[in-house]
């Protein structure tokens, strides 16, 4: 008997379904993609690129979004790949604005793991909508200022490689241990 129960229980583990898990970008980028996977989308779909730098690449937005910056992890074997994404939103941006995009995120990535709610009376005007799985974190933030600075207040989407992130924080360790 104790084999049956044996046999039936590792069925059921070796076919169990993992957990689901968030997708790792749109349908403009994947995380962990290389420089030349970006660019390709990116000229693919017909976007101006605005900067570059051998770690970024700095693209003109949507129509509503200012900026989209792709940031590669510069790994010992070579290409570097995607480690983060953030979408600028400029300010002024509305109440409908930050639902608008939120609603296109949940749709996309289901119930957030974490919402926090601005408490302008004890000071502190941001708003999170947090994402968040073993290997992919995505965030929406912004803050709810009067009047909003323009200067400085940004609607902000990041999409955010987990592994690759500890690569990168691994690296600036490194290279603030030895003055660089």
């Amino acid at each position: 008997m104790r084999p049956l129960i044996f046999v039936a229980l590792f069925s059921t583990l070796a076919f169990a379904t993992p957990a689901a898990t968030l997708p790792r970008g749109d349908d403009q980028f994947q995380l962990g993609w290389s420089m030349t996977e970006v660019d390709s989308a990116l000229a693919a779909n017909g976007v101006e690129i605005l900067w570059r730098g051998f770690d970024f690449i700095t693209a003109a937005g949507s129509p509503r979004a200012e900026f989209v910056e792709y940031r590669f992890a510069v790994t010992p074997d070579w290409p570097s790949l995607l480690w983060r994404v953030t979408t600028a939103y400029p300010a002024p941006y509305r109440r409908e604005d930050f639902d608008g995009v939120r609603g296109t995120l949940e749709g996309l990535l289901g119930t957030p793991s974490d919402v926090k709610h601005p408490t302008p009376k004890s000071g502190d005007p941001e708003e999170r909508v947090s994402w968040v799985d073993p290997l992919t974190s995505v965030q929406l933030g912004a803050r709810w200022t009067e009047p909003q600075d323009p200067k400085v207040d940004r609607m902000v989407v990041t999409w955010t490689d987990r592994k690759l992130q500890k690569v990168v924080e691994t690296q600036r360790r490194k290279q603030k241990q030895h003055g660089r």
